[in-house]
């Protein structure tokens, strides 16, 4: 399975689920942080239980590095588009953490990450 062949599966739980690019979907939620924190661990954890059939009948598995922006008051005082696209930029930074910091996790952005 690539990345796309997540999105069907995601988009049964997640309706804001987007194949951005390769193996980049972001998901957009309007819930608390600490529940948009729980699903993305959920993710985490659901996507690392999989075992992916080869065709030399052996099984391979995958993990997902989630990076988690919010949009906090200095966003919301921005214009749309600008709000945006820090938002994205923020994610991205906090995605390039949890693959340094090991994979499989999630990792929010706070200022100053990478």
């Amino acid at each position: 399975m690539t990345g796309p062949d997540y999105v069907p599966p995601l988009n049964a739980f997640y309706p804001r689920v987007i194949r951005y690019g390769g193996d980049e979907m972001p998901i957009l939620l309007s819930k608390p942080e600490g529940a948009c924190l729980r699903m993305a661990d959920e993710i985490c954890e659901n996507i690392a239980n999989q075992r992916v059939p080869l065709k030399n009948g052996e099984f391979a598995g995958t993990t997902a590095s989630i990076g988690v922006a919010f949009l906090d008051q200095s966003l919301r005082q921005l214009e749309a588009e600008e709000a945006a696209a820090l938002l994205e930029e923020r994610a991205g930074k906090a995605v390039f953490a949890a693959k340094d910091r090991g994979r499989n996790m999630v990792v929010r952005w706070e200022p100053g990450l990478i």
